[in-house]
């Protein structure tokens, strides 16, 4: 989280650069350092994970290494987050890129819920409310759609 606060205050404030430098060689020179940090960062953890999995077991097996892909995961989404306050730092203020940067990130947890959620249950609620509020009952509305009229 600390770098996220890091990347939407830095980027917004340097808008003025000292060298001749495009502004994509910039950004794309900040996102490779700040993906450099946290792949440093990410590589310590993972040791420490598996020297806490050998001080317990005191034997690692070949089935531990399936923490490797949960690391890696890991990486990429601190990658993606990034790069969404790095864009949102871009064009609006620090504030707002945190703001755009975790509505984005939360919406993105509860996507799976919001897929499998039916609205099966709403819609003939919606179906009655429309036909009352227009002065149809069913009957007249399936007779209406019949005919064309």
């Amino acid at each position: 989280m600390s770098c996220v606060l890091i990347v939407a205050r830095n980027t917004f404030r340097e808008a003025v650069l000292a060298k001749p430098l495009r502004r994509w060689e910039f950004l794309l020179g900040k996102f490779t350092g700040l993906v450099l940090t946290l792949t440093v960062n990410t590589a310590a953890m993972a040791a420490g994970l598996f020297l806490a999995m050998w001080s317990v077991k005191h034997s690692l097996v070949r089935g531990d290494t399936v923490a490797l892909v949960a690391v890696y995961f890991i990486l990429l989404k601190l990658m993606l987050v990034v790069a969404l306050v790095m864009m949102f730092s871009c064009f609006t203020s620090p504030l707002l890129a945190i703001l755009f940067t975790g509505g984005l990130y939360v919406a993105g947890l509860f996507v799976g819920q919001l897929r499998s959620l039916q609205l099966t249950q709403i819609k003939p609620t919606l179906e009655d409310f429309f036909m009352e509020l227009v002065g149809k009952d069913r009957a007249q509305a399936a007779a209406v759609e019949v005919s064309g009229q």
